[in-house]
């Protein structure tokens, strides 16, 4: 199949079309690896609140 300029322009146009579009944004409080993150992140804060009070121990 024999491709014509029209078929080209056509495919440029597309693409610059594309590129203008606003990206979408990722909201992180929405994004389970994030909220998962988090979590145990709090957890393990609160965890070493207990070690250190019971056995003098800190997270490192």
């Amino acid at each position: 199949m024999a491709r014509t300029s029209s078929d080209i322009a056509l495919k440029t146009r597309g693409a610059d079309k594309a590129s203008s579009w606003p990206k979408a944004r990722l909201d992180l409080f929405k994004f389970v690896p994030f909220r998962l993150n988090r979590l145990a992140a709090e957890v393990s804060s609160a965890l070493a609140v207990e070690y250190q009070g019971r056995h003098g121990l800190d997270i490192p």
